[in-house]
């Protein structure tokens, strides 16, 4: 090979190198990494320093599941994702994305479906955008955040169930620790400070030993027995995060990196 053809090789080298920056994953952004915060678990008994999340480029996601009341009903499907960065000229906002995620499955299903959502969601701004959807849904509701209950009184969650005996015991399974428990629930029919003219319910499950559920929902809870329907419609979360896990160790979504092919 001559000087010449040298110089023409790295040239198109140069060219190569080009190109590949040119189809390098656009709209990149920091997300905390799961994955690394799992690497990095110090095993229980050591001293485990406190440190702060571990972020890697990437790109948010939200995910949608398709879940029956009952183990007997199959395992969750996967019904929709979303994908989304904030940065950049196709910087979105979480809320935004929840909303869209939202109208999508407001237009496929309409009323046939009940939104179940973890504490993340509390909030008012997430009750507005349930109501005006005019979703089903149940939500659980963080201890502290205030209701208003029948007698018109504003109090944190935990006080309205503060003292009352549970209704209607059974034996319940405890999928995470594998066990039967012990359980009961409670129900009150309360508002939202922001949102007095909407009636809805708290329903409380409680379990030996452990924190209650706080549950808030607009679903028709009149009996002991409505109750444990909601109560059982939010266990199935459970089978929800195995699912979202199983997805990112063996579908590997957690490595998505790029909007188009």
């Amino acid at each position: 090979m001559n000087a010449t053809e040298k110089m023409g090789s790295s040239s198109g080298m140069r060219r190569c190198w080009k190109s590949r920056k040119v189809c390098a994953s656009e709209g990149l952004c920091a997300v905390r990494s799961s994955k690394a915060a799992r690497l990095t678990r110090i095993k229980k008994g050591y001293y485990h320093p406190p440190s702060a999340p571990i972020c890697v480029p990437g790109l948010h996601g939200i995910g949608l599941l398709l879940a029956g009341r009952a183990n007997r009903q199959g395992p969750a499907h996967l019904a929709a994702m979303r994908w989304w960065t904030s940065r950049g000229r196709m910087s979105s906002y979480e809320k935004d994305e929840n909303c869209k995620l939202l109208r999508l499955t407001t237009n496929l299903w309409a009323d046939s479906v009940v939104h179940v959502f973890d504490r993340g969601y509390a909030s008012s701004p997430w009750l507005g955008a349930l109501r005006g959807f005019k979703a089903r849904f149940i939500l659980r509701w963080k201890t502290n955040y205030h209701l208003v209950n029948a007698s018109s009184v504003k109090q944190a969650a935990w006080k309205i169930a503060r003292g009352k005996p549970g209704l209607a015991p059974r034996t319940i399974y405890d999928a995470v620790h594998h066990c039967n428990v012990q359980g009961s629930v409670l129900f009150f029919k309360v508002t939202h400070p922001d949102f007095p003219d909407w009636p809805l319910t708290l329903v409380v499950g409680r379990r030996k030993g452990t924190t209650p559920w706080y549950l808030l929902t607009n679903e028709e809870v009149n009996t002991a027995e409505d109750a444990w329907q909601v109560v059982m419609a939010y266990a199935r979360r459970w089978q929800v995060e195995m699912a979202f896990r199983n997805l990112k160790s063996e579908m590997a979504i957690q490595s998505l990196r790029v909007y188009d092919s």
